[in-house]
Formats: C-alpha cells, structure tokens, sequence
C-alpha cells in the first residue's frame, strides 16, 4: 500500500472489508482505493460537523490568554491533557503553558498537575456557558497574544466513535458500489450517483437523509 490512513480516520481498512465480506487479499491498488475513500469520508464528516471524531493528538494549540481560569479549547471531546501514552504529572504540567512574548520560552502555568481539570460536558450539555474548556485552580491564563499553549488530545469513544464509523463504513460501500467497482456486491446492483457519475464526490451535498440525520446530532452547536 502507498496511502495510509490519516490521523482523522475513522474507520479501518480491515473494517470496510469485513463489512463487504471481501477476503484481506493483497491488492494494493484495492486497498489504497479504500484508505483513499475512508480518509475522504471521514473528512467530509468533520467537514460537515465542525468538529473531530477519531482520538487525536493536539500537539500546539496557541491561544490568547483571557486572565481568567477557563480557557476553551478548539476540539472536543477532550480525553486527556498531554498527547504521551500514559501521561505523568510532569507531562500534564507541559501541557498547559505560557510565555512572556514569541520570543520567551514556554514554561508551566501551574505547579500541580491536580490544579489542572479537564471540563468536557457530553455533547447535550455543550454550549457557550459551558464550552469544552482546560480550568485551573490555582492560577489563571495570563492575558497576552499567543502566549499560552495547550497539547491534549481528542475524540469520540465508546458507543459514539461505533455509530460514526458504521456511518462512515456505509459511506465507503456506497463509493465502492457507485464507482462500478463493487458491482453486485451483497447481491445488489450497481447504483449511479447522478450528479457526478462516479463515487469520488461524496460531498454534503448528496448525503443520504439517513447519514445526515447521524451526523446532525454531533454536528457543532456553538
């Protein structure tokens, strides 16, 4: 295979292919047409909802600091603070800092990773009172421009992250199905995307009511 998954995928090739029952052959111009298409998919869908779904690492997120306790980040939901596999105390304090200017070192706001608390409301509590946010305890984000820096990641788990990635399997299926590749795959016909005349242009445009209705409840409502 020369395509790989990015980060932001959501599904698997190994997936795709369980779902349509086609063996793991070595293919690689199969397979790197499906990677192609998870990646495209799963970016069309944070693309329509303004926002991630598969777990990422944030690796320098600059803010203005505001000179208050809460700062709120730009991706939700937050799984940790730090982007280490098991995160020290040491690794929690990095990843909340400031400097003075551009020129500064970055240093460590608070002194005590337990001053450091993650505020990640479920999706039906989120709003502009109550962002997803990083809080302190003890000290604040001192104001300035581009002074402080955030590295956490975040993303869907559980049942959430399993609804996204059927949708966005059932996406890649349909391209396959469109593009004349998968010609009576699971016993059905070839469908034709009448707008385009081929798969590749999934787009928000033509999403089926069913996909969209799935995507609508995580869509970004602040």
């Amino acid at each position: 295979m020369s395509v790989e998954l990015a980060s932001y995928a959501i599904t698997t090739l190994d997936a795709v292919k369980d779902y349509l029952k086609r063996p793991l052959q070595d293919d690689p111009e199969e397979d790197d047409w499906f990677i192609t298409q998870i990646n495209r998919v799963s970016g069309v869908c944070e693309q329509y909802c303004q926002r991630v779904f598969a777990v990422q690492s944030f690796t320098s997120e600059i803010h203005n600091g505001n000179g208050r306790c809460r700062l709120r980040t730009l991706y939700y939901p937050i799984t940790q603070l730090s982007i280490a596999d098991s995160p020290t105390s040491a690794d929690i304090l990095a990843a909340v800092q400031k400097r003075d200017d551009v020129n500064s070192d970055w240093e460590n706001i608070e002194t005590d990773a337990d001053n450091i608390i993650i505020n990640s409301p479920p999706d039906y509590l989120l709003s502009s009172q109550d962002p997803p946010s990083v809080d302190l305890l003890e000290e604040v984000f001192p104001e300035g421009t581009r002074n402080i820096r955030l590295k956490y990641k975040a993303g869907l788990t559980g049942t959430a992250i399993a609804e996204m990635e059927q949708l966005v399997i059932e996406m890649v299926v349909t391209a396959w199905k469109e593009s004349g590749r998968g010609q009576g795959t699971l016993g059905q016909s070839q469908m034709t995307n009448t707008a385009a005349n081929q798969s590749d242009n999934i787009t928000i445009r033509n999403l089926k009511p069913e996909w969209k209705a799935v995507l609508d409840r995580y869509k970004r409502k602040f």
